[in-house]
């Protein structure tokens, strides 16, 4: 698709005076924003229901509710997915050719009204404003490029499956404001490199999502127990019978006799 950050939040924000949405569309539209970023803008991408669930702090009734609104208003494209495959999300642009609207302007209506029966608790009110912060924020500070990431996984041979979900998981713990500091982003790095050689890379990363979409605080990796790969089959050892290196150095004596012409006939047999 190769949106442009910036445009497409300034146009999300106008896009919002001519045509409004939900306080809970507007969290779920950030969410699917900040999702398909982490992944490259791409045209479509999945993102499980369970998943934003755990994200936005909405139900899946609401999810669906908001969802709808964002289709019919023009905000997203959905593709429903078949059997237990989770649906497609595509953003639609929202680029506006218009004159930029000043943040300051922005700044004076941070706070989102909306009814609190349509809201799950007073957090999700307070969350739902500091996105509208955080939409203000990017809007002078362009995000990190990719390699801030990939660095931060370098020394790891993480597939890129992997290095996805591990940056959704540490934006779910930001979220949970249980950052990891950099010892503490090691050895988390670290076990899940262990249990990535203990188990399979589908199973682990299921136990991540059942993490996010229950709110736990970790991962139960002991869930995975009797699941492990099989261990490796032992190397044969490889040492040379001693018949068989008495035979060959009696070949190689024999050898050196002939050349020399000492060799006796008994000696070649």
């Amino acid at each position: 698709m190769g949106m442009d950050f910036i445009k497409q939040l300034r146009g999300f924000r106008k896009q919002r005076l001519l045509n409004p949405i939900g306080a809970n569309s507007i969290c779920l539209y950030l969410i699917l924003f900040e999702y398909d970023n982490d992944l490259g803008f791409l045209d479509w991408f999945t993102a499980p229901n369970s998943v934003l669930q755990g994200l936005t702090g909405l139900s899946l009734k609401s999810i669906q509710r908001s969802r709808n609104e964002l289709m019919q208003k023009g905000y997203i494209q959905y593709q429903t997915g078949r059997g237990n495959s989770a649906g497609k999300y595509r953003l639609c642009d929202l680029t506006i050719n218009s004159d930029q609207q000043s943040v300051h302007q922005m700044s004076n209506n941070t706070s989102i009204e909306c009814p609190t029966d349509d809201l799950q608790s007073v957090h999700q009110v307070s969350t739902l404003n500091n996105l509208t912060k955080l939409e203000l924020k990017l809007n002078n500070n362009p995000p990190k490029s990719p390699k801030g990431e990939t660095d931060m996984f370098e020394g790891y041979d993480f597939s890129q499956r992997v290095q996805t979900k591990l940056s959704e998981w540490l934006r779910y713990k930001q979220e949970r404001r249980e950052g990891y500091k950099p010892t503490g982003l090691k050895r988390f790095l670290s076990r899940v490199e262990n249990a990535l050689q203990s188990y399979a890379e589908a199973d682990v990363l299921e136990q991540m999502d059942m993490a996010m979409a229950n709110n736990w605080q970790g991962i139960a990796y002991d869930r995975l127990k009797g699941k492990e790969r099989p261990s490796p089959a032992p190397e044969k050892s490889r040492e040379v019978p001693a018949d068989i290196l008495e035979s060959q150095a009696r070949q190689q004596a024999a050898l050196e006799k002939l050349k020399s012409g000492t060799a006796r006939l008994e000696d070649l047999l």
